[in-house]
């Protein structure tokens, strides 16, 4: 055997071993489960959307390992409050007042665009236009339930697919929801006209919440998911995976 020949063998076993070890390391890693009702492109099924990518190497910084389930909105915020999961992903500013066991993790993890979806572009989305036409949220949904206090005639759907079939056979006039993963929806439903009524509701800043008993980690994940911004890890996904549905957005979808 010539020594060139044993040095590439030794270093192909080094890999190995290195890999061996890190995944050994991933593996023993304590486990923090949170709450993520978000759907594509933010979180996959393949688990490579975008707050995918960017909590699971924000909790990897502080040592943990991110397991995600999929509870309904106001499921999810009573089993976070009640510490059945450990948090809560992309939630508004503001709930730790109203559940008391949560604590808010102060860097936030984006900017929502919110917004009303309607097959008709003629709608105005003003409060007073929106009380005449036939609503729909989702149940948990925290920002539309304040906005919708008093209406008439707002119709809860218990997930974003429900919204959205509802939409499709003209049961509500109007979706209140995600811009991101509602275009998205809409496309996987065939809805091929769909508007975001003007004018457009504000940015909304989103937020992690951990169980109290995390409270400790509150300071430490804010840091990691700075670290990350700074770092440009944070905008380069951004671009890749959020930005090209916002590519002639005026237009119907």
């Amino acid at each position: 055997m010539s020594k060139r020949f044993f040095l590439v063998i030794i270093g192909m076993m080094s890999l190995v071993v290195s890999s061996l070890s890190s995944a050994q390391a991933l593996e023993e890693m304590p486990v923090i489960t949170l709450n993520d009702s978000n759907k594509e492109p933010f979180t996959t099924k393949d688990k490579d959307g975008f707050l995918d990518i960017v909590l699971t190497e924000a909790f990897h910084r502080i040592g943990f390992r991110l397991n995600t389930v999929h509870l309904p909105p106001e499921r999810g915020l009573l089993s976070a409050n009640e510490g059945i999961v450990d948090g809560e992903v992309n939630r508004i500013i503001g709930l730790d007042n109203i559940y008391k066991n949560l604590r808010r993790v102060p860097e936030k993890v984006r900017d929502s665009e919110f917004c009303a979806l309607s097959k008709n572009p003629a709608i105005v989305n003003t409060p007073d236009e929106l009380n005449k036409q036939v609503v729909g949220h989702i149940k948990g949904w925290k920002i539309y339930e304040k906005m919708m206090v008093g209406s008439k005639r707002v119709i809860t759907a218990h997930s974003p697919e429900q919204l959205f079939r509802l939409l499709k056979i003209n049961r509500i006039d109007v979706a209140l929801y995600d811009c991101v993963e509602g275009l998205d929806i809409a496309k996987r439903f065939n809805i091929n006209e769909l508007y975001i009524l003007e004018p457009e509701f504000d940015q909304t800043e989103l937020f992690l919440y951990l169980n109290k008993r995390y409270v400790g980690l509150v300071s430490k994940l804010s840091k990691a998911l700075r670290d990350i911004k700074e770092e440009g890890l944070y905008d380069n996904l951004y671009r890749e995976k959020i930005l090209p549905y916002y590519k002639n957005r005026k237009k119907p979808y």
